[in-house]
C-alpha cells in the first residue's frame, strides 16, 4: 500500500490547523523586547468620545483696571488666592490628534482683601497625544470664552491655554493622570481691557469609548 497519498494529505491538515495561530502572532503588537504583546488594556488608537473630569488648583494674577459701571470695581494687580477649580474635558481621538471642548470653573478670593472672586471658561481644546503602552502623554492648546464675576459684577472676555498632561491607563476605557497649565485671559472694561494670567494643576480621570 502507497502512504505517500495519506502523508501528504496529513500535512495539508496540519497546515491549515496551523495557519490561524501564525497569522495571529504576526498581527498582534510587538512590545519593547520584540516579543508579541497581549495587553488588551492599552489605549485605543481611536476614542470615538472620552469624558474626562479635572479638579485641582489654580492660581492667578489680575492686571490693573476698573470693572462696573455704577458699582465699580478696581484692580491693582491684585493675587486670586490658591483657589478650587474643577471641570471636564469631552473630546475625541484620532491617532494623535485630539478634539475636545472644556469646561472649568474656578472659586477664589482675592489674596488683598478676601473678596470672592469667580472665573469661568469655555474653551475649544485641540491636542497632540503620544501613547506608550499603557500611558499617553500629551500637549494642548485651548481658547474661547472666559468671564470673571466679583462683588456682584460680571465681566466678559476671552483666553487661551497651553498645557501637558500625562495619563495612566489601568484598563482600556478608564484613565488617571495629571495635568499643569498655563492660562492667561483678556476681560473687557468700560475704558479698556483686563488682563490676566496664572497655572492650573489638576488631576484628571477619564472615561474613554
Amino acid at each position: 500500500m502507497n502512504s505517500k497519498p495519506i502523508l501528504v494529505l496529513a500535512l495539508i491538515c496540519a497546515t491549515s490547523l496551523l495557519r490561524p495561530s501564525l497569522a495571529a502572532a504576526e498581527d498582534a503588537p510587538v512590545s519593547a523586547e520584540g516579543t508579541p504583546s497581549t495587553d488588551v488594556n492599552r489605549p485605543a488608537a481611536i476614542e470615538f468620545f472620552s469624558l474626562t473630569p479635572i479638579i485641582g488648583m489654580e492660581v492667578t494674577r489680575i492686571g490693573v483696571a476698573s470693572i462696573g459701571n455704577s458699582n465699580t470695581v478696581t484692580f491693582q494687580g491684585l493675587r486670586v488666592a490658591p483657589a478650587l477649580t474643577f471641570g471636564a474635558i469631552a473630546g475625541i481621538r484620532l491617532g494623535p490628534l485630539g478634539l475636545g471642548l472644556l469646561f472649568q470653573q474656578t472659586e477664589g478670593q482675592k489674596a488683598e482683601d478676601s473678596h470672592d472672586v469667580a472665573m469661568t471658561k469655555l474653551y475649544g481644546q485641540v491636542s497632540v497625544q503620544v501613547p506608550w503602552n499603557r500611558v499617553v502623554g500629551l500637549m494642548h492648546m485651548d481658547f474661547g470664552w472666559a468671564v470673571l464675576a466679583t462683588q456682584g459684577i460680571v465681566t466678559h472676555g476671552i483666553g487661551g491655554k497651553l498645557g501637558v498632561a500625562l495619563d495612566y491607563y489601568p484598563v482600556r476605557w478608564v484613565s488617571i493622570g495629571a495635568g499643569a497649565d498655563f492660562d492667561v485671559q483678556g476681560y473687557r472694561t468700560p475704558s479698556s481691557m483686563l488682563g490676566s494670567y496664572g497655572g492650573t494643576f489638576v488631576a484628571r480621570f477619564g472615561l474613554h469609548l
